[in-house]
């Protein structure tokens, strides 16, 4: 019998006492008003969710936003603390302020609609990058309001509220967190608007954010952030590419570019660009950014094509995932398939193709079964080079693409390892030389080495140093020629981030320097001496991206050192190479995604070019 009686939005069970949270229930509604009365209704099993949620808001505004892209300036964490098989929690609105950078007064709807073609609440993709905004993949738009309805309160609080109440794209299941950006999409001239086109984002989770249970729509309570506010954010003018041309080039086909592209520029054939695509396709253009011949394979090509003059012909070396190595001869208007071999069932290549630039090709593959391999091959046939003997110290993946010094004497190879080590070897006969192990150096657990060594020798200046960078975020120096010794004076310089981006060694008028990038999203300068950090500059998203130096003496530039990279934020960045600061005006650029491949500088044409995870080939202008 049920003698208990309660009214209202709070109960107790009928002994009293407070409900339990997760505790199962059994519920009796009764109706009668002493006249009449409904049919009883009995819940036999209710159970009772007294969980607070959480919110968290931080700032994933950029310093500098390019004309005509979208990019995200607010990241939203929402976590449903509820336990797993409870309800849904949605996201019913979100509201910031938009303000004066300079003066911290309000926008008002006129200047916003300037700037801005829509404002946006987008979901995180389970694709991608988990907790980075990338364009092209987090497309899950969960409230959309275009320019004609951006409108900013007149009471100065300029506060921009997107509803999305009861949408399946703005839950959070029960025992998860799910991330939310407010995204911005500028105007095509929203760099013209100077000087107001520089704003920044405040945000409060707290009074910025309504929850509501997905069943019932009712309100939940949840404990939030502290208030966000967003550095000033400057709408520019992107570098553009050459005049006439027609970059970014764009296949036809949905895929990623995560390798170099080759460059060609002579008379034996028109000038051209090589790229290789995830697609399994290697696409030839013009120089001008138009299409020149394609050629398909059956698998992912994630290497760097390497381009050579031989004999009065240009040909291109490559090789796929699935162990074929290609030697093709560019005809410009076709390819024509030289040769071509197949490593083996099983056999998987990751590796950039080195070319000896005399007649030999050397390159890492993973042999199946627990076996890696570094191969030597015959630029003239493909097949491995005459007492060619594989040594068996590489004892796991090859991660990287080697480094070859082989001048006469030296004659000796390094490459990475994903057990953490670095191992040399000969280039005529593939005996090892000496073997780099990590533990030797770092108190903690050895990481992968997923970069490509830098050494330093062939060059005025060398020190036949050769430059290590691991996911254990530390950079090594070592002799190159015993891996075993630190060179004097120098001490390992510990980025406290994993490092997926190989290092770049630079003469500049202030000394050798080391560059690289690293997953908190910042590039390094170091000390190529002593390990001594110089400098260091923060993008939006990790950098896999090797940067690359170019002096700009060059290119007519004294004085004006440029190193430039990609970063998973989607931007290709030219950094000043002495202060750290941002190569002024048109930089960085917006691409539709993640940039990881390695740039490529074109010395001839004054350009810079790159492939990004949008499939996009980008050619920059990079001169005066």
């Amino acid at each position: 019998p049920q003698a208990t009686a309660q009214t209202g939005l709070s109960f107790n069970d009928q002994d009293g006492w407070p409900l339990v949270s997760s505790a199962a229930y059994r519920v009796t509604f009764n109706t009668d008003n002493g006249a009449q009365s409904a049919p009883q209704i009995i819940l036999d099993t209710a159970t009772y969710g007294a969980s607070v949620h959480t919110v968290t808001g931080s700032t994933t505004a950029l310093a500098n936003m390019n004309s005509a892209s979208r990019d995200s300036v607010l990241k939203l964490e929402v976590s449903n603390n509820s336990p797993a098989g409870f309800g849904d929690l949605r996201v019913a609105t979100v509201a910031f302020k938009v303000l004066d950078s300079e003066l911290g007064t309000t926008f008002d709807t006129a200047k916003a609609r300037n700037l801005f073609n829509a404002m946006m609440l987008v979901r995180d993709s389970t694709f991608g990058i988990t907790g980075v905004y990338e364009y092209g993949t987090d497309i899950t738009t969960v409230a959309y309001v275009p320019k004609e309805s951006i409108t900013l309160d007149a009471d100065g609080l300029s506060t921009f509220t997107v509803a999305a109440a009861y949408l399946s794209s703005a839950a959070v299941v029960a025992g998860s967190t799910q991330t939310f950006y407010v995204v911005f999409e500028s105007t095509e001239n929203a760099s013209d608007w100077a000087p107001d086109n520089v704003f920044r984002v405040s945000f409060d989770p707290l009074a910025g954010v309504t929850a509501a249970d997905g069943p019932g729509g009712l309100p939940q309570d949840f404990t939030a952030s502290a208030q966000v506010e967003s550095s000033s954010v400057t709408l520019i003018a992107p570098a553009e590419p050459p005049a006439g041309t027609d970059w970014p080039y764009t296949p036809p086909e949905e895929t990623t570019v995560e390798s170099s592209v080759g460059v060609y520029n002579g008379t034996t054939v028109s000038s051209s660009v090589y790229v290789a695509s995830t697609d399994g396709v290697l696409r030839t253009l013009y120089s001008t950014g138009t299409f020149k011949w394609e050629f398909a394979t059956s698998s992912p090509i994630v290497t760097a094509p390497d381009i050579q003059e031989e004999d009065g012909q240009i040909y291109v070396y490559f090789a796929n995932e699935a162990g074929n190595i290609y030697k093709l001869r560019d005809d410009d208007t076709s390819a024509y398939q030289s040769w071509t071999r197949n490593l083996g069932s099983g056999i998987t290549v990751r590796s950039d193709i080195i070319d000896n630039y005399v007649d030999k090709l050397y390159f890492g593959a993973d042999n199946g079964a627990g076996t890696y391999r570094i191969y030597c091959v015959n630029k003239a046939d493909g097949n491995d080079c005459a007492g060619w003997n594989f040594s068996g110290s590489v004892q796991a993946p090859i991660a990287g693409t080697m480094s070859m010094d082989d001048q006469t004497g030296v004659n000796t190879g390094w490459i990475g390892l994903e057990d953490g080590n670095v191992v040399s070897f000969q280039s005529g006969d593939a005996t090892t030389n000496q073997g780099y192990v990590g533990t030797s150096f770092q108190p903690t657990p050895v990481m992968p080495i997923k970069t490509s060594p830098f050494v330093n020798s062939a060059a005025a200046g060398a020190n036949n140093n050769l430059y290590i960078a691991s996911t254990n975020g530390r950079l090594y120096c070592r002799t190159s020629s015993n891996l075993t010794v630190t060179p004097g004076g120098w001490t390992d310089f510990d980025a406290g981030s994993p490092i997926y981006s190989s290092p770049w060694v630079a003469d500049l008028a202030g000394g050798k320097f080391v560059f690289f990038g690293a997953d908190n999203g910042k590039l390094y300068k170091v000390d190529a001496a002593n390990g001594t950090l110089a400098w260091t500059y923060q993008t939006g998203g990790a950098i896999k991206s090797m940067p690359v130096v170019l002096p700009g003496i060059y290119i007519g530039m004294t004085g004006q050192d440029y190193v430039y990279f990609g970063s998973d934020d989607g931007y290709i960045y030219a950094v000043n190479a002495d202060d750290g600061t941002i190569r002024t005006p048109g930089w960085p650029v917006k691409t539709g995604g993640p940039v990881r491949a390695n740039p490529v500088i074109d010395l001839e044409n004054g350009t810079l070019v790159i492939g990004s995870g949008d499939g996009k080939t980008y050619t920059l202008s990079v001169g005066p």
